[in-house]
């Protein structure tokens, strides 16, 4: 890592803290694979059962596609907000857009659970709309464009994997066959085990999918979030938002001019 990395990142701590602590929290709770299981995803979901998970939930992502979606939204939206009011505002603005849009959420919706970073991320990507609305649009280009490249490469590696258990699967199937023919009750049961735990993986897999498929995106916490993140903004840090639209202004009269 070079020095300008190193400045970057100690530019940008509260981002780049963040950003792991994300890929992290996902990587233990799915156990290194694309998903997580549905009682996990509960275990650590907030709504009025289990307030307890109000910061674990913001964390936690049912699968590798609702993490990829928030991960490129959070990173780009986050150094806009931190180069424009510092860390301490970006995570003023994260965890209040966060926390308010999962209460609110969950108070209209009794019974109902959240999960996801979402909330936070509208009020980030709300301040970064107010702060630096030049770059924004930016932001959101190669939000896109990341998004799509991480997709790509996560959805190649699921293929791989699955196709990797299966031939595991048969494999070790075969090998019990030999095992039970040849009367050997050690092998029987070491590759019995084995087994066990490709079909749990196999069938976290498959219902992970089926979460993906039947999961749909709640727009209350967005716009609640959003909001939050507005109205910090205009309530505490009018100096920074001035030399925003005085920037703007700037830009606009050179093009008309």
């Amino acid at each position: 890592m070079n020095a300008n990395s190193l400045t970057l990142l100690r530019r940008f701590k509260v981002t780049t803290t963040l950003v792991l602590v994300l890929i992290i929290s996902f990587m233990f709770m799915s156990g290194g694979t694309h998903f997580i299981s549905a009682e996990n995803v509960l275990g650590n979901s907030f709504g009025t059962q289990n307030p307890q998970n109000i910061v674990h939930h913001i964390f936690t992502h049912n699968e590798y596609e609702h993490l990829v979606f928030n991960l490129a939204a959070f990173a780009l939206f986050a150094l806009l907000v931190e180069s424009a009011v510092g860390g301490t505002s970006l995570l003023v603005i994260f965890f209040a857009s966060a926390f308010s849009s999962a209460i609110i959420f969950a108070l209209l919706n009794p019974g109902s659970a959240i999960v996801g970073a979402s909330g936070g991320i509208s009020g980030l990507a709300a301040s970064a709309f107010m702060l630096k609305t030049k770059k924004f649009f930016g932001a959101v280009v190669a939000m896109i464009l990341i998004t799509f490249l991480l997709l790509t490469a996560a959805n190649f590696s699921l293929a791989i994997g699955e196709q990797s258990l299966q031939e595991q699967n048969t494999e070790i199937r075969k090998n019990i066959e030999t095992a039970v023919a040849e009367g050997d009750a050690v092998a029987q049961e070491q590759l019995s085990t084995e087994l066990a735990e490709v079909k749990e993986t196999q069938s976290r897999i498959g219902e992970g999918k089926a979460l993906q498929e039947a999961g749909v995106s709640i727009p209350l916490p967005h716009i609640v979030g959003a909001l939050v993140g507005l109205l910090y903004v205009r309530a505490f840090r009018k100096k920074q938002l001035e030399a925003n639209i005085a920037e703007l202004r700037e830009f606009f009269g050179k093009r008309k001019s």
